[in-house]
């Protein structure tokens, strides 16, 4: 996870480069997002940031080995002024084109939470985007729904101030 894995990534370039200037693709099938709670965050950030400098942020019931809903997480990072620093989708997709072992090098066996692009679908739920690996060769970019339960593996990543 950032800043917790410093001193080994030597090997490959921690630099990632985001084109803010584009809409971020948010999916049509499965999800179906019709809507983006805050479109105007998806352009805030820099376009290019050192991944071991990002801050990793759990919500206190996560610290303490504890199960908590999406929609909690998003609320408290609403309230708290937090959201504009987390990661988005175009940060995700910047780091999955980096692959599987870029991935695993910073993430290990952590999902990497854009909570700053939060969808709704086409009925109305709210689903935060997240980077996973799947198997040894491969990494996801997947959705998850707000009233599903997350532990510690589920990370939100923010920009340093």
């Amino acid at each position: 996870m950032p800043g917790s894995i410093q001193k080994k990534s030597k090997k490959m370039n921690p630099i990632v480069c985001v084109n803010r200037s584009i809409y971020p693709p948010y999916p049509a099938y499965p999800y179906r997002m019709v809507k983006v709670t805050h479109p105007g965050l998806d352009k805030i950030g820099p376009a290019r940031f050192d991944i071991r400098k990002l801050k990793p942020w759990l919500h206190n019931k996560q610290k303490s080995d504890q199960w908590i809903h999406g929609y909690e997480i998003y609320e408290y990072l609403i309230a708290e002024k937090i959201l504009q620093s987390c990661l988005g989708l175009l940060d995700l997709v910047e780091i999955k084109k980096r692959g599987p072992i870029f991935f695993r090098q910073y993430f290990k066996d952590k999902a990497a939470n854009a909570w700053k692009s939060v969808g709704v679908d086409f009925n109305g739920a709210l689903f935060v985007p997240f980077l996973r690996e799947e198997g040894a060769s491969e990494v996801v970019l997947d959705w998850c729904p707000l009233n599903s339960g997350m532990d510690d593996r589920y990370v939100a990543l923010c920009f340093p101030k």
